[in-house]
């Protein structure tokens, strides 16, 4: 399951909401079906139409045809359970959460719990013995390595 995006308000009258995306992996496609929970509940999507709007996704799905059946969706977060096509050097925000966080010269930092999906680049939420939570960009500048853990670069004050 990936989280590929959230509903963020309704826009027109005729059920188009507008979506920020999630990651980097274009999912947001006219013909795919994605999902959202409802108590517990799968509920599918199909895609009608996705045209963007600045940084954000005006979608239009199927299933909804006015503002007024749309307005029970805002604010969900939208999932798909198809694997993106990975380049060597490409990661999904699921499989980069939880791994242990190490720099060049071998020191713990933590274990990332969260991505931050920002427009210039994505973040890394790290978690460690500090009470205060350590943001790495996710770039080649800082990432040396990734494979059963993460080798950063630390520079001054990144710690």
């Amino acid at each position: 399951m990936y989280r590929i995006g959230k509903i963020i308000k309704t826009h027109g009258i005729k059920g188009e909401v507008k979506v920020a995306k999630i990651g980097d992996f274009e999912r947001l496609i006219p013909g795919k079906v994605i999902y959202f929970y409802d108590n517990k509940t799968k509920v599918n999507l199909t895609i009608e139409t996705v045209r963007m709007q600045q940084q954000i996704y005006l979608v239009k799905f199927k299933e909804y045809n006015s503002l007024t059946e749309v307005e029970k969706i805002k604010g969900i977060d939208l999932f798909t359970d198809e694997d993106p096509n990975l380049l060597e050097d490409e990661f999904t925000h699921q499989m980069l959460i939880g791994m242990d966080v190490i720099t060049i010269d071998n020191i713990n930092v933590g274990k990332v719990v969260d991505v931050l999906s920002l427009p210039s680049q994505d973040i890394l939420v790290i978690k460690g013995e500090k009470p205060k939570e350590i943001l790495v960009p996710f770039l080649k500048e800082f990432i040396v390595k990734v494979e059963d853990k993460i080798i950063i670069k630390v520079i001054e004050g990144m710690l």
